[in-house]
C-alpha cells in the first residue's frame, strides 16, 4: 500500500474528503472553530478601529466646544484686558471638567474680533494599537497627531 493511499483512507488531517457520520451525513466538526480562528482578527481590529475613531470623534467635539466656551466668556467682558485671560481660563476650565488632559488654549484679539484656539499637540488613539497589518497601507493610523479647533467671535463692547 503506498503512503498517499494509506492517508487518505485514515482520516489524517489534511485529508480532503469530509468524515461521514453513521447516518452518511458529512460531518462539520471544528468548522465553527475555525471560521472564528479566520474572523477574530479583522472583528477586533475593527472594533479597535471604532473605539478609536468614536473617542477621537469626542476629543475634537469637546475641543471645538471649549473653543467656542472660551470666546463666548471672553467676548463679553468689558474691560479689553481681561478678554483674553478670560477666553483662556473658560477654555481650560471646560477642557478640565471633560477630562482632557495635554491641551492648550490661546486667545487673541484680531481687531474687534476674539479668536481662541485650543489644540492637543500629541493625539494618541486610546487602544495604542498602532494599525500596521500586512496588506493595509495606514501606517500613520497610530501615529501621534495633532487636533485643534478655532473659534472666533466679535467683542462685544468694540465700537462699530
Amino acid at each position: 500500500m503506498k503512503l498517499s493511499d494509506w492517508l487518505s483512507t485514515n482520516g489524517v488531517p489534511g485529508n480532503a474528503r469530509p468524515r461521514r457520520t453513521r447516518t452518511g451525513k458529512r460531518s462539520i466538526a471544528g468548522s465553527a472553530a475555525l471560521e472564528m480562528a479566520l474572523i477574530l482578527p479583522f472583528f477586533v481590529v475593527l472594533i479597535l478601529g471604532l473605539v478609536d475613531f468614536g473617542h477621537m470623534l469626542f476629543v475634537v467635539n469637546t475641543i471645538t466646544n471649549a473653543a467656542r466656551e472660551g470666546a463666548r466668556r471672553g467676548v463679553v467682558q468689558q474691560n479689553l484686558s481681561n478678554v483674553a485671560s478670560a477666553a483662556e481660563t473658560a477654555a481650560d476650565g471646560y477642557l478640565s471638567a471633560a477630562g482632557i488632559t495635554g491641551a492648550t488654549s490661546s486667545a487673541a484679539m484680531s481687531g474687534n474680533d476674539l479668536v481662541v484656539t485650543v489644540s492637543i499637540p500629541e493625539y494618541k488613539n486610546i487602544s495604542g494599537f498602532d494599525y500596521n497589518l500586512p496588506g493595509l497601507s495606514a501606517s500613520n493610523l497610530g501615529e501621534k497627531r495633532t487636533l485643534s479647533s478655532i473659534s472666533t467671535m466679535r467683542w462685544e463692547f468694540a465700537s462699530p
